[in-house]
């Protein structure tokens, strides 16, 4: 197959496109061809080398891609050939006391993608059947890639630890980052009403085509003055446990 290798650090020059060895679907696995491949900040400062892979890992980058299953491994029961799946970013025991109290980002043996298998940097991926999670028919292949790690983390923020709820104010911080962006559009999903800030005012336009309804450019505005004006002089706060009459935050980077 074809893949990317970083034979060493830099800029996307170091990127090296070369023909390498299929992997082998191990007992418990699946063989992925992959169909498409997000560019995830990490996978950035991996070929920067600010994010170096454990020692041992293999050589493909790309943290999020999505596929079809190509072929299967010894013993694997409940999927087929053919099935449209994206290999979730981590795959956890599902057995420690992070993982049985929704604590999972916390599990001592998680095995990530690019780190603990190969990347989606490449033409086939294997990997665990834990990683893996079906792709419905209608989200695209290019969706679901670039769906993972920014939804999540948005998702995360809003509603598991913001408890955000419809007709509540949320402010996002630099909407025009991949989270961002993401948490915009699940907040404005959500029936809040969405103010964020960003640095130019190309990044509040966008934002604005996303559902966000009012957009401060903190380069040449005061955020806490707008806040304060656009809110009634209500203003916003941290959102917690039960925190509640329109005064949620969430912060993106």
């Amino acid at each position: 197959m074809d893949a990317i290798t970083i034979p060493r650090s830099g800029g996307p020059e170091v990127l090296t496109w070369q023909t390498v060895p299929d992997p082998e679907p191990a007992p418990g696995e699946v063989l992925v061809d992959v169909t498409a491949s997000a560019v995830n900040r990490a996978d950035l400062m991996q070929r920067q080398g600010f994010y170096p892979p454990p020692p041992g890992a293999p050589p493909y980058p790309g943290l999020e891609c999505s596929g079809r299953i190509a072929a299967l491994g010894d013993g694997v029961t409940g999927w087929e050939v053919g099935e449209r799946v994206m290999p979730y970013l981590m795959a956890t025991c599902g057995e420690c006391v992070y993982c049985r109290t929704g604590r999972e980002s916390l599990c001592p043996s998680a095995g990530f993608i690019s780190f603990s298998t190969s990347g989606g940097y490449a033409e086939k991926l294997a990997c665990s059947v834990r990683h893996l999670i079906r792709i419905p028919d209608s989200l695209s292949d290019e969706a679901a890639a670039a769906t993972q790690i920014a939804f999540g983390t948005a998702w995360h923020m809003l509603f598991t630890r913001g408890r955000l709820a419809p007709a509540e104010r949320v402010m996002i911080n630099s909407v025009g980052s991949g989270i961002g962006s993401a948490a915009v559009q699940l907040a404005h999903l959500a029936g809040a009403f969405v103010i964020g800030n960003a640095s130019s005012d190309q990044k509040i336009a966008r934002a604005t085509e996303l559902g966000m309804d009012v957009g401060i450019n903190h380069a040449t505005q005061d955020v806490v003055e707008e806040v304060m004006r656009v809110t009634d002089g209500r203003g916003v706060r941290p959102g917690g446990s039960g925190a509640r009459a329109g005064q949620q935050i969430a912060t993106a980077t």
